[in-house]
C-alpha cells in the first residue's frame, strides 16, 4: 500500500514539474484585479499591476509638485472611471513569461468629452482675443478648457464607449503578472484615448 501511495505522489510531482503548474494568480486574474481597481478609481492599486516606465499610462494621473493644472489628477481619474464596467476577461494566449488577455469594457468617451471642451475653449479664447494681458488670458482659457472637460465627463448624458482590447502581460522578477503599458492599456483606461493626440495637434499653432 505504501508503494502505491509513494508511486502516486511521485507521479503527481512529475506532472506538476513538467506542466509548470503554479498556484499564483493567472494572467486573467491580474487583468480582473486591475479593472476592478480602475472601476473603484483606486489609482494606487491599479498602478501596482502595471510595469513601471516613463510612459506608464497611469503616470498622467499623478500630480507633480509643480503642477499648474486647474483640476487635480485624482479628480480627473474619478471622472474618467465613473460608470466603468467590464466583462469577464478571457485568455488569448500564454507563452512562458508573456500572455495576452482580451476584455470588453464600457466607459465614458474621453475623446468626445475633450472635443466638446476644446470647442468651448475656442469660443472663450475668441471672446478674450483682445485682452490686454494675453499671457494671462491664455492661462485662464487653459483652465476653462480643463473645467469644461471635467464637466463633460461627469455629465449625465456623457457619451459612453464600448470596446474590446487585447492586453499584453509579462511576468516580473518575482514571477508576478504585470500589465504592459501600451496603447491597448491606455484605451482600456480611457475610451478612445488614441484620438486625444489627434485633438491636441489641432491646438498646435501652424
Amino acid at each position: 500500500m505504501n508503494k502505491v501511495v509513494k508511486g502516486l505522489l511521485i507521479g503527481a510531482i512529475s506532472i506538476f514539474v513538467l506542466t509548470g503548474c503554479t498556484f499564483g494568480p493567472k494572467p486573467t486574474d491580474t487583468v480582473s484585479k486591475f479593472l476592478k481597481d480602475v472601476q473603484k478609481s483606486d489609482l494606487k492599486g491599479a498602478s501596482t499591476l502595471v510595469q513601471h516606465s516613463k510612459d506608464d499610462v497611469l503616470n498622467s494621473f499623478t500630480d507633480s509638485k509643480d503642477s499648474k493644472d486647474a483640476i487635480d489628477a485624482n479628480t480627473l481619474f474619478k471622472a474618467i472611471t465613473k460608470g466603468y464596467t467590464f466583462e469577464k476577461p478571457t485568455l488569448v494566449s500564454q507563452n512562458g513569461d508573456t500572455a495576452k488577455v482580451k476584455v470588453k469594457i464600457t466607459s465614458v468617451d474621453v475623446a468626445t468629452a475633450m472635443g466638446k471642451a476644446m470647442e468651448a475653449s475656442f469660443k472663450n479664447a475668441f471672446a478674450n482675443a483682445f485682452s490686454e494681458d494675453q499671457k494671462q488670458a491664455d492661462k485662464d482659457n487653459q483652465a476653462f478648457m480643463e473645467k469644461e472637460f471635467l464637466k463633460n465627463l461627469n455629465a449625465k448624458d456623457a457619451k459612453m464607449s464600448t470596446r474590446t482590447e487585447t492586453l499584453s502581460l509579462k511576468k516580473d522578477k518575482h514571477g508576478d503578472w504585470k500589465l504592459v503599458s501600451d496603447k491597448a492599456l491606455e484605451n482600456t483606461v480611457e475610451a478612445n484615448a488614441s484620438k486625444l493626440d489627434q485633438l491636441s495637434q489641432t491646438q498646435q499653432p501652424n
